[in-house]
């Protein structure tokens, strides 16, 4: 099915009629959306995940292979965890990865985009993951988050060059809002250049936890939509009281040096 349609995406984009598929796709999807049946389904590491059209591209390249390094690293540290929080959870592979391989922990899934945050709930159901479906951010209120129309680069910052947008207002929690105790922490965060913001309202939560791991995106470019740098994030993890190391996606090593100017994954272990 994901196949076919990316063959009618790529055949109705080669003959001009590219904007006329967007509007038939979202006008179906609404109607999905409406009734909570994502009609779109692939099988990672032997997980199911649900998705709604305008998912396709993503789920393609979930089905593809998606971050395997990163991957083997997060459930190697989820295993002895007690809480697993994943910001920025889109469809839910991590936070259900999470669930399977350690089914005592508790996990949270923290999305903020509306459109997939309902695809999210679905994959949680029955797993024991909660769904928050709020912005994780440095204080507990309301503001306004650009709702990317891919599905993949919405963001609590005004991003230029990453496609259309629909501005909305969400909620915002902090993880120090939604971690009572967390003994034993692993926390994934990805929110295209928010990072900073997170790891504010996280800053008692790590303090606390005799054991803390976290797994933070490096993305230059949307963290200067923010004002700051991947040096400066760095930096940060490192006042948190964390060894920082930058992963190595071929081999999933961990890798001491660390290029502030590259895209890709941060590694950090409370020392």
């Amino acid at each position: 099915m994901i196949a076919l349609l990316g063959r009618i995406a790529a055949f109705a984009r080669a003959h001009g009629l590219g904007g006329a598929l967007r509007v038939a796709r979202d006008s179906v999807d609404a109607v999905l959306l409406s009734a909570r049946r994502p009609p779109l389904c692939v099988t990672v590491d032997g997980i199911e995940l649900r998705g709604f059209l305008r998912h396709r591209s993503f789920l393609a390249e979930l089905e593809s292979g998606y971050e395997p390094g990163v991957r083997r690293l997060y459930v190697d540290a989820v295993r002895d965890a007690t809480v697993v929080v994943d910001v920025g959870a889109h469809t839910g592979l991590y936070s259900l990865l999470a669930a399977r391989t350690n089914p005592n922990a508790h996990v949270i899934a923290v999305e903020a985009d509306p459109y997939n945050a309902v695809a999210l709930a679905t994959n949680a159901r029955g797993t024991g993951v909660r769904v928050v479906a709020m912005a994780a951010s440095d204080t507990v209120g309301r503001t306004t988050f650009r709702q990317n129309l891919g599905t993949v680069g919405s963001s609590l910052l005004d991003r230029s060059g990453t496609g259309p947008v629909r501005v909305v207002e969400v909620e915002t929690t902090t993880i120090d809002a939604l971690c009572v105790d967390a003994r034993s922490l692993v926390l994934k965060i990805d929110v295209e250049g928010a990072e900073l913001a997170v790891l504010a309202g996280a800053a008692d939560t790590i303090a606390r936890a005799r054991e803390a791991t976290l797994l933070v995106e490096l993305n230059p470019k949307a963290l200067a939509a923010g004002g700051h740098t991947g040096a400066e994030l760095v930096a940060t993890l490192e006042a948190l009281g964390l060894e920082v190391g930058f992963v190595d996606e071929a081999s999933g090593r961990v890798s001491e040096r660390i290029d502030v100017d590259r895209k890709g994954n941060l590694f950090a272990r409370k020392v």
